[in-house]
């Protein structure tokens, strides 16, 4: 039989500088390039009932040996921090799974030849009389039933709390239309559910709680159709936090704070906020967020404190002060100088700082009768900008003359500004 030339393996970058991992992958590596040759080259048993009980005693003793490896590799997997840990490792495990199964088919094979030799070897019985022509009747034999067994892509499955791992099944008859039941132990470690057309096996699993369990594949109407794969869920805690907390808020002012988790890779992140004093600072959105926004209603201070769902905790002390106007600016007061009646004019002010804790401001005209400030408060247009950009709405009557607009801020800061009104003129 020719075979194939060898590809050259790389190890991932990963295992090649962990010398944990890398002793272990290079360990499976090298049983499967041992493995390899004799699957391709002895595809058929040797008939000496010595030599394949030899050789299938050599084989099983190196599934032990990569079986062992693997334990070893998934326990590096669940103590793995981050993403190209996690990646590298499993990439041994599969290739350690798939050595494993091409070992296990191969003692199957030779477990058969074993069978068939020991069969054949045993003495011959003595005929039995020749029954005479008229008392012969030929009995047809019996049909085998036919039997199912159904294969995965996977031997186990390792899926952190809140992730989902997809995998796929098949039946070993692909004409036979199968529905691929299911069952998972109601014990609320995983769930899982098939994605695409239904029949297809193309499943998925998504970690729930930290533990073991086991997904049975089978169907009744197919002898031997059954498949189950363990299933571990594994769960990285939360082990740390931080906020960015702020020193001071503006009276009247949002700020987001947000908390920052060790390990990056944590599989429950849900966060939930406090504040010991929320007459003080509250919360304006939900406090399971992240980050979550609070709103400052009065002078005071405020322990605002982050816990996560194992418990880990971090807090932060925030004071709300009042931030006093120190510029007030009307933006566009020279646009136009000019109005007739029936005129509308929005003019824009813009309050330095963008954090002032009151930003009221007071409009007054000189003569209403020639230009009326509309509405009552005298602030009807406000911007979304970061700078708090609002404006004014003046409205122009039909009486000629010129009239005084003043703007003036709860901080006692003002402007002026003279116009003249044609009416109807």
């Amino acid at each position: 039989m020719k075979m194939s030339k060898p590809q050259k393996f790389h190890f991932p970058k990963f295992i090649s500088t962990h010398p944990i991992i890398f002793a272990a992958t290079s360990f499976i590596l090298l049983a499967v390039t041992i493995a390899t040759p004799i699957i391709i080259i002895n595809s058929q048993p040797s008939t000496d009932l010595s030599s394949l009980l030899s050789e299938k005693s050599e084989t099983e003793t190196k599934i032990k040996s990569i079986s062992a490896e693997i334990e070893t590799l998934n326990q590096k997997l669940a103590e793995a921090t981050t993403e190209e840990e996690k990646s590298s490792i499993a990439e041994a495990i599969n290739t350690a799974t798939s050595s494993r199964n091409e070992l296990v088919a191969k003692v199957e094979t030779i477990a058969k030849a074993i069978d068939e030799h020991q069969t054949t070897s045993e003495p011959a019985s003595t005929p039995s009389p020749t029954p005479s022509p008229e008392s012969t009747q030929v009995t047809p034999e019996p049909e085998a039933p036919t039997t199912y067994s159904i294969a995965a892509d996977v031997s186990e499955i390792i899926v952190e709390v809140g992730k989902t791992v997809n995998f796929h099944v098949t039946l070993n008859d692909p004409t036979a239309d199968f529905p691929y039941r299911s069952v998972l132990p109601a014990d609320n470690i995983a769930d899982f559910g098939w994605y695409g057309h239904y029949g297809d096996g193309n499943l998925y699993i998504t970690g729930k709680n930290a533990g073991e369990t086991s997904l049975t594949i089978a169907e009744p109407n197919f002898p031997g159709a059954s498949l189950t794969i363990p299933i571990k869920v594994v769960s990285y805690e939360v082990t740390n936090l931080t906020i960015n907390c702020p020193d001071y808020i503006s009276l009247n002012h949002n700020y987001d704070y947000e908390a920052t988790f060790t390990p990056e890779n944590a599989s429950v992140t849900d966060i939930t906020w406090t504040s010991s004093n929320p007459d003080v600072i509250s919360a304006n959105s939900l406090p399971s967020s992240n980050p979550i926004t609070m709103y400052a209603h009065s002078l005071g201070t405020s322990r605002i404190t982050a816990t996560a769902t194992n418990g880990v905790s971090a807090s932060c002390f925030t004071n709300v002060i009042y931030v006093p106007a120190t510029s007030f600016v009307i933006t566009n007061k020279t646009e136009k100088t000019l109005f007739r009646s029936g005129d509308q004019q929005i003019f824009w002010y813009e309050i330095i700082p963008y954090d002032a804790s009151n930003k009221a401001v007071t409009w007054t005209s000189s003569n209403p009768e020639i230009a009326t400030i509309m509405g009552d408060t005298g602030v009807l247009y406000r911007g979304n900008t970061t700078d708090i950009v609002d404006g004014i709405l003046i409205n122009f009557t039909d009486v000629p003359g010129y009239f005084t607009i003043t703007a003036t801020t709860a901080d006692g800061l003002n402007e002026s500004f003279t116009y003249y009104n044609f009416g109807n003129h």
